[in-house]
């Protein structure tokens, strides 16, 4: 397996049995104006020939990573063991079915550099689900993280806000999780990527938003290697009707695995 040096981001990619789709991931990372980064792929141990496909990707890129969970693992797994694998100053992802503007990587890099108390940025997203396009409003705005809480204390939920998939954070945000239980499993009591953004934000870490759309992000569930897909609903219902018992849950998950 290849050994990562720093560079300026490293894009974290998790994928299960999408073989086929592995050169979507590469199209969307080579696509990319801004070049200085690492591509760290973590497979939720395929049973197609998605592993293979990987280590020969790797053969020939010293700047991709390829890591494996182990059987029975969950999607948060996958997610922590990718995170463990990050070596650079910025992290953020790509999901191996959607697609990612150009601009991306470049603007959020240029936007953490010229806002140094800001420490996670996304941008607009849109989703797309049987060949129609729907887009999170909130998400179409650039704003503060006054704004952000604003919003939140109005009943938005932060995923409307921040979608976790176009997410770009500094690696200090990771400084306050230990054990490397960065994510938490939420399909018991929400949605993993939006705890870790919420998490972020009950820490007292900085958000802003860039209003432009530069990912699209695909509905299509098969291949996660979460085994409870489809329970985002509920964890919609928890953001927008008790956002006190949100937190709630979100602080008692992070005070379980982050005891001194």
């Amino acid at each position: 397996m290849n050994t990562l040096f720093h560079k300026k981001v490293d894009i974290c990619v998790c994928i299960k049995n999408r073989g086929k789709l592995i050169q979507n991931i590469i199209n969307n990372s080579e696509k990319q104006s801004f070049k200085d980064f690492n591509l760290i792929i973590c497979d939720g141990f395929s049973e197609d020939n998605t592993p293979l496909e990987l280590i020969n990707l790797a053969k020939l890129n010293k700047n991709i990573k390829v890591c494996q969970v182990n059987k029975g693992d969950t999607y948060v797994d996958a997610h922590n063991l990718a995170l463990q694998n990050t070596v650079s100053d910025y992290i953020c992802w790509f999901d191996s079915d959607d697609i990612i503007m150009p601009n991306k990587i470049e603007e959020q890099v240029k936007f953490l550099d010229e806002h140094k108390d800001v420490d996670i940025v996304t941008t607009g997203v849109v989703f797309s689900m049987h060949d129609n396009v729907v887009a999170m409003p909130n998400s179409l705005m650039s704003l503060t993280h006054e704004d952000i809480e604003k919003l939140m204390e109005d009943g938005s939920s932060l995923n409307n806000i921040c979608h976790f998939q176009t997410a770009m954070f500094r690696r200090e945000c990771l400084d306050k999780f230990k054990h490397n239980k960065y994510f938490y499993d939420e399909y018991n009591e929400g949605r993993c990527g939006e705890g870790f953004l919420l998490t972020l934000l009950y820490l007292g870490y900085k958000f802003a938003t860039l209003g432009e759309v530069m990912y699209m992000h695909s509905l299509d569930f098969a291949g996660m290697t979460a085994e409870n897909d489809g329970k985002e609903i509920f964890a919609d219902e928890i953001n927008t009707k008790t956002p006190g018992r949100r937190k709630q849950a979100i602080m008692k998950l992070f005070n379980k695995y982050n005891k001194e």
